[in-house]
């Protein structure tokens, strides 16, 4: 008989399920019937083998987001009763708690790794995660009022599909589409500070940024960002 073809992608989704069942499953004597099942795992159990701190990495949700969705199990946000718009909701509260503690009025999330890729593990899909938008190119500016994203044409239908109600998607590209850095320079205010993670935005981005910035005579800062990415410290929270 010919064997069915799978394809590539369901195959490495289920390699990764296979992996995280081995790996997060704890032992004892219901061992056996939580590996016959995919919907036995949870954070709980990730958090009984490898610590409460390791669960809400963004390394470990991963595998078990691929895991739901194979077995068709219910995401952290349906199974807690809360809505994607409420989740959303909470991402941005917390960022821009983090935004205020750092002294920054605005936040650039990109959608790179610190290799600069388009295509990142996800682990790095920061920007994927506070915005909710999953595209692979895309730029996140984020202020104390305002949630944006940029992204081509090839992602327009999407981002109009994935992102939520507090987000203005920036048709890049788009007559009266400002860029991001025209963006910047005509709605912060006088003096404004612009948080980046230098590790994961190009040298050419950040001297567009400055240029613009000290061409504008308003005084606004371009500010690299020390420490632990922001976004990273609200992926820890739980708000996945």
């Amino acid at each position: 008989a010919t064997m069915p073809t799978v394809p590539r992608r369901s195959f490495l989704l289920a390699a990764c399920a296979a992996c995280a069942r081995a790996a997060i499953v704890p032992p004892g004597p219901n061992v056996a019937a939580s590996t016959a099942s995919t919907t036995s795992i949870s954070v709980a159990a990730m958090r009984r083998r490898f610590g409460a701190a390791a669960a809400q990495r963004p390394l470990f949700r991963a595998p078990l987001t691929a895991l739901r969705a194979l077995s068709g199990g219910a995401t952290d946000a349906a199974a807690s009763g809360n809505t994607k718009q409420e989740v959303a909701a909470r991402k941005l509260a917390a960022i821009r708690e983090q935004m205020q503690a750092n002294g920054v009025d605005a936040l650039i999330v990109p959608s790179g790794d610190a290799h600069l890729s388009e295509y990142v593990h996800p682990h790095y899909e920061r920007r994927a995660f506070i915005s909710g938008f999953t595209g692979s190119a895309g730029t996140a500016l984020i202020t104390h009022k305002a949630a944006l994203l940029w992204t081509d044409g090839r992602y327009f239908l999407q981002a109009e599909q994935e992102l939520g109600a507090d987000w203005t998607l920036m048709r890049q590209g788009q007559p009266d589409v400002p860029k991001l850095h025209e963006y910047l320079v005509e709605h912060l205010a006088d003096g404004a500070a612009v948080g980046i993670d230098p590790y994961v935005h190009s040298v050419n981005d950040a001297k567009t940024l400055e240029e613009a910035f000290t061409n504008s005579n308003r005084n606004l800062r371009l500010v690299p960002l020390q420490g632990e990415n922001l976004v990273d410290r609200v992926w820890s929270s739980d708000l996945a």
